[in-house]
Order: structure tokens, then C-alpha cells, then sequence
């Protein structure tokens, strides 16, 4: 039924309290500070060093123990307090506690241009009551109140929003200071977005040939077919939730199928019979990683394909028996679904350290899908955390 009385849509901004954060630690003097002295960002920042490529995928290993141990069965409950204990931190975790949130009016305001983002933070820094008129005959010049005027203002969103507000920095640098300087603004991509970016790019990489055929593992119409639900294309995607627990639900099937593979049980019931050290599920657990989630393995077999097409186009014309295109594309399916679900329980314990890991490797492969806006923002982000935000803001 529709409502007549009441605004029910327009741009919504929800805030909420900063961890353990002190007012003496986002001041926008040393945030500009920090800016003019940033390096530029380098390709050693993005790429993960060899300590934290072994870290990584010692989280991606345990993330693997996760799910047999969480949707393998009841017969895996046995397991669970080695796998709490056993859970891979940095020293970036935060604390257990529960974020108040609280949400703020509609406005009616058109958030599709640099001036609408611009409305927008004004209108929520009216709704705090930071800010106040500088002169009664130019009402629309606006300053911060004296508690306000020194201190950093954190705005996260999606990557369009924040990419605007950064163009207003750009176009009135120089120009403008306080509040319509906007150089008080730590501009971050809101991370659900980020989530979002990755499941598409799954379905456009892995997913989006249609004409696959309904008995290959690696298309839609495969999972459409084996869901008895209405198909799922490109064009049309349902909602987030759906197409996530959809890539989910596979790697879980795969992950379960697999650990049957390196064990070499017939059952998961059988394996948990046989099964009673988490060292061995552990061990299973980096077999599987070795063995089904390896791009050295795609490596290899890629280069053996391609010798192999080279070799029978130039002599016989038929087709090339190296290689398995396949189970090329399984494996790397394993391995970007198993980065997506690391990157959902990083963000459930508040492991902060993790989250950045996956960040990096997501700047590499967003621009590989094509989310190229959201690399652009990847970048930006890895840069401001590695050199230009001083210690404190980070």
C-alpha cells in the first residue's frame, strides 16, 4: 500500500561510533600533513610480501576447515573448539563489542552529481549540529562550530559517492578551506560495497557463458538446473543475498566433495568415523588448498594446453590432449570464492589486518572483471592506509 503522508524514499546516511577513537588523533592538521609528504603509491604495496602471502593463505587454509567443520554435519561438531582455537589473527583485531547505529532523515536531495554529495554532507553536518552561518547576509557560507573545525570527518559509501566528494577536494584545492575545502574528509569505499563488486565479478568471470551447456560445472544454466529454481542470467541478477549464497553454497559443495578426494572416503560420515585429530582435518585441509585452489596448477596446465594447440594446429589439426580447461577453471573458481568467503569472516571478527590482505588482491582482480572503477578505488584506498592517512586515522 502506498503511503501518502510519509517520504519513503530519497539519500539515507547512517552513523555510528569509531572504535576506541579520540578526538586527538583526527586532527585535519596532521591528516595534511601527512598528504603532502605521501610517496606516490607502488606496485610493492598492493602485491602481498612473502610474510603475507604465507599468513594469507594460512587464513585461506583455516577458512577451508571452517566450512567442513560448519556445514559438514553434525559429526564435525567435535572439531570446533580447535577451529576457534586455531583461527589466524593479526594484531589488527578489535575487540568483541556490540556498534550502536543511528540512522538518519531522507532527504530529498539528488545524489547524482558532486554538487548532490556536497548537499548531502552539509545537510548531515545540520542534522549534528556542527555547523553554523558565518555572516547573516551570505546564509549560504557555512562553517564549522569551534568544537568541530579542526577534526577529521570519516564518510564511507559506495565507490561513486566517494569518488565525487574526492573530486571536490580536487576542484576546490587551493581555493577554499574549512567545511566547503571538504579537506577535513577521510574518504573510504563502505566495504559491503566492495562485497558487492566481488560477487558480480564472480558471476561475469566464472558464470557468464550462457551457452556453456546445462553439463558444465562452470555456468549458470548448470546451477539453474540443478537448483529447480528460475534462472538466474547476467542481464537480470537478483538481489545481492541471493547471488552470494549462491556462489557459497557451490564452494561449500565443492569443499565437501574435495576433502572426499584427499581422504579417499567414500562418505562424509565414513570420514568422520575415521577422523578424530584436527590435525588431520588440518592436513586434509592444505591438500585441498594445494591440490584444488593452486594457480601454479592453472599455470602449468595453461602452458601444456597452449603447446599442445600450437603443436596441433601446425601438424595433425586435431585437437589438443594437454591441458584441461575444466578443471583450470574449477580451481580458480575454488580460489576466488574462498578469497570472497575469507573476506566475510574478516569482517565478523573485526580482524582489520585480514580485511586489507584481500583488499590488495582485490585491486588486482576487480580491474580483471572489468570492475575498473572499483580497482581505481582499491588503489586509492591501499594508498591512503600505506602512506598518506598519518598513524592515528589508520
Amino acid at each position: 500500500m502506498m503511503r501518502v503522508d510519509s517520504q519513503e524514499n530519497g539519500t539515507c546516511a547512517t552513523i555510528w561510533p569509531l572504535w576506541h577513537a579520540e578526538i586527538k588523533n583526527m586532527q585535519v592538521a596532521d591528516l595534511t600533513k601527512s598528504f603532502h609528504n605521501a610517496p606516490p603509491l607502488s606496485i610493492d604495496d598492493i602485491l602481498h610480501s612473502p610474510i603475507e602471502t604465507a599468513f594469507f593463505n594460512k587464513c585461506l587454509v583455516h577458512s577451508i576447515c571452517r566450512m567442513i567443520v560448519t556445514h559438514g554435519g553434525d559429526s564435525f561438531k567435535k572439531f570446533r573448539k580447535d577451529l576457534e582455537s586455531n583461527q589466524p589473527r593479526t594484531d589488527q583485531l578489535i575487540e568483541v563489542h556490540k556498534t550502536s547505529l543511528h540512522p538518519l532523515p531522507a532527504w530529498n536531495i539528488d545524489e547524482s552529481t558532486i554538487v548532490g554529495n556536497a548537499e548531502v554532507a552539509e545537510v548531515i553536518f545540520d542534522e549534528l549540529g556542527v555547523l553554523e552561518k558565518k555572516h547573516t547576509l551570505y546564509p549560504a557560507i557555512r562553517i564549522f562550530t569551534t568544537d568541530h573545525r579542526d577534526t577529521c570527518k570519516f564518510f564511507l559509501g559506495d565507490q561513486l559517492s566517494i569518488a565525487r566528494l574526492r573530486a571536490l577536494v580536487s576542484i576546490r584545492a587551493g581555493q577554499e578551506g574549512g567545511f566547503s575545502g571538504f579537506g577535513w574528509g577521510v574518504w573510504m569505499p563502505g566495504l559491503f560495497h566492495g562485497k558487492i563488486c566481488d560477487i558480480h565479478g564472480m558471476f561475469v568471470t566464472h558464470w557468464g557463458k550462457p551457452n556453456a551447456g546445462t553439463r558444465n560445472p562452470g555456468c549458470l544454466a548448470f546451477h539453474n538446473t540443478r537448483l529447480h529454481r528460475a534462472p538466474i542470467v547476467l542481464t537480470s541478477l537478483p538481489t545481492f543475498r541471493v547471488c552470494r549464497d549462491l556462489v557459497f553454497t557451490s564452494l561449500y559443495a565443492r569443499i565437501l566433495h574435495c576433502l572426499l578426494l584427499v581422504s579417499g572416503t567414500e562418505s562424509l560420515e565414513e570420514y568422520t568415523a575415521s577422523v578424530d585429530s584436527w590435525d588431520t582435518l588440518q592436513g586434509h585441509a592444505q591438500a585441498i588448498f594445494k591440490q584444488y585452489a593452486n594457480t601454479h596448477m592453472v599455470s602449468d596446465l595453461r602452458s601444456k594446453r597452449h603447446r599442445a594447440e600450437r603443436t596441433s594446429t601446425n601438424t595433425t589439426g586435431t585437437l589438443p590432449t594437454e591441458g584441461d580447461m575444466i578443471f583450470e577453471n574449477a580451481v580458480l573458481f575454488l580460489r576466488d570464492a574462498l578469497i570472497s568467503r575469507e573476506f566475510t569472516d574478516s569482517i565478523k571478527c573485526g580482524d582489520s589486518g585480514r580485511i586489507v590482505l584481500v583488499l590488495k588482491i582485490w585491486a588486482l582482480s576487480f580491474r580483471g572483471s572489468g570492475r575498473t572503477k572499483y580497482a581505481h578505488e582499491m588503489l586509492h584506498l591501499i594508498h591512503n592506509i600505506e602512506h598518506v592517512w598519518p598513524k592515528p586515522i589508520r
